[in-house]
């Protein structure tokens, strides 16, 4: 009816850059008019994939934790944008897969494994020994699958950037600063990968442990400092005490930080930034996604590592 081959109805059906406007059109036209519509389903099958993506969280102590249920959200946003259908399955304290179909029929797997969490106390076995192209969320390489890749989180793209605005805001000493419990590596080096752009006469990277009793050095630090960076606004509130007690009510230092926690209030703050968990997601969805349109997926992917 269109005049046109069957690969430029699919490809028109499917949104696919490669058919002219003119010719998407006419597509569309005669379409409504036949009273057509696509059959997800028996596309999949013709393709031999099912449009199913399985989404695997890891539990700690049968309680996932909250970064979780963000991945979670994100993914199924991201799978449904896609026309993908998610399915979920968990991996328990007892080690065990529980919830997962007895055939895995998806095209691909996200799995969610915080960084505190060891993948060795988990029995991966059922995931591993498929030859279905897996996305690891959390910063954990699969060494023993073949056809999986790493996304790790973006702390440090999130530091880096924070820095960058502060430093183009016209401050010259920015003071990292972090405390013995809460320590983050990736964020501190963000941090030091902008400075160490920077000419050596500008400013230097200056780093601080906000400890329960700080010592005499790291008062003066913060008293000569023009801003400071703290690595996550849940130190917020014991950072501003200290500046209160020490300095007195009327002292003011401008603060910037990387926000972890919704309840803790960042209005004072000169610049907040987070650590993005839908970037992470929509990578790994996406990436699952182009690889999983090659005709061979588990011969072609190739074990990748991705991080912004």
């Amino acid at each position: 009816h269109a005049k046109v081959s069957e690969a430029t109805v699919c490809r028109a059906l499917n949104n696919s850059p490669l058919v002219s406007p003119d010719t998407y059109n006419r597509i569309i036209s005669v379409a409504k008019s036949l009273n057509y519509t696509l059959n997800k389903h028996a596309s999949a099958l013709r393709r031999m994939h099912s449009n199913q993506m399985l989404l695997v969280h890891c539990t700690d102590e049968g309680l996932a934790p909250l970064d979780n249920f963000r991945y979670l959200s994100w993914l199924n946003h991201f799978l449904c944008r896609a026309g993908c259908v998610p399915q979920l399955a968990q991996i328990d304290t007892y080690q065990k897969l529980t919830s997962l179909p007895d055939n895995i029929s998806a095209d691909g797997i996200v799995l969610i494994m915080q960084h505190h969490q060891q993948r060795d106390i988990y029995d991966l076995a059922p995931l591993l020994d498929t030859n279905i192209p897996i996305a690891v969320l959390g910063g954990h390489t699969l060494h023993s699958k073949q056809h999986s890749f790493t996304i790790l989180s973006d702390e440090r793209s999130a530091a880096y950037q924070l820095t960058s605005e502060l430093s183009e805001r016209g401050y010259k000493r920015i003071v990292y600063i972090e405390n013995s419990a809460r320590k983050f590596r990736e964020r501190h080096q963000g941090y030091l990968q902008f400075m160490n752009t920077l000419p050596f006469n500008q400013q230097l990277p200056i780093y601080l442990n906000l400890d329960s009793s700080p010592q005499f050095r790291s008062i003066e630090t913060i008293k000569n400092s023009d801003c400071i960076l703290l690595s996550s606004n849940c130190l917020l509130g014991e950072l501003q005490a200290l500046i209160k007690m020490t300095f007195g009510e009327n002292h003011s230092i401008p603060i910037a930080t990387i926000k972890d926690d919704s309840n803790i209030p960042t209005e004072r703050c000169i610049a907040v930034a987070s650590h993005s968990i839908e970037k992470s997601c929509q990578l790994a969805i996406n990436t699952l996604i182009n690889n999983i349109a090659i005709e061979n997926p588990s011969a072609s992917l190739v074990p990748m590592q991705y991080s912004y």
